[in-house]
């Protein structure tokens, strides 16, 4: 009798805690995501350097919509019904990864001169930013 009043002591607080102390895993994964999103943002109006610099900033550009791409698929596979989703995400993912590397290969418009880096970042940030799109629609049920 002891031990059951013990534990419910103990599991009471640390439910309310948990349920009022900002736990909800989609509400986190929008803040990360979100996050991520307006950093890449205000790198934009870092614009303005030499164009190393410039190639610089779009660099990290590209490395945040990575990781906000990799961070959606992880919503993605910690869903509670992915078991039932994971064939076709798979396949869909699959085919985007081929687009992907298709698009990579693209040579840029400026191929040969110092604007070629900073075109490359910045058309495989905006195919990121689409494919982003695409699984919050599709997959996220936003």
């Amino acid at each position: 009798m002891k031990k059951d009043l013990v534990i419910w002591a103990c599991a009471i607080p640390l439910m309310v805690a948990g349920l009022t102390g900002g736990c909800s895993f989609p509400e986190q994964n929008q803040d990360i995501q979100s996050t991520l999103r307006e950093a890449r943002v205000k790198l934009e109006s870092n614009y303005t350097g030499p164009q190393s610099e410039m190639t610089v900033v779009s660099q990290f550009q590209l490395q945040l919509a990575m990781m906000e791409l990799y961070h959606v698929r992880y919503s993605i596979w910690n869903r509670s019904d992915y078991g039932k989703i994971e064939a076709g995400f798979r396949k869909d993912e699959q085919i985007w990864e081929q687009a992907f590397k298709k698009e990579q290969e693209k040579p840029s418009e400026f191929e040969g001169g110092s604007l070629a880096p900073m075109d490359h970042n910045l058309r495989m940030t905006a195919f990121i930013e689409k494919r982003i799109a695409e699984l919050k629609s599709r997959w996220c049920g936003k």
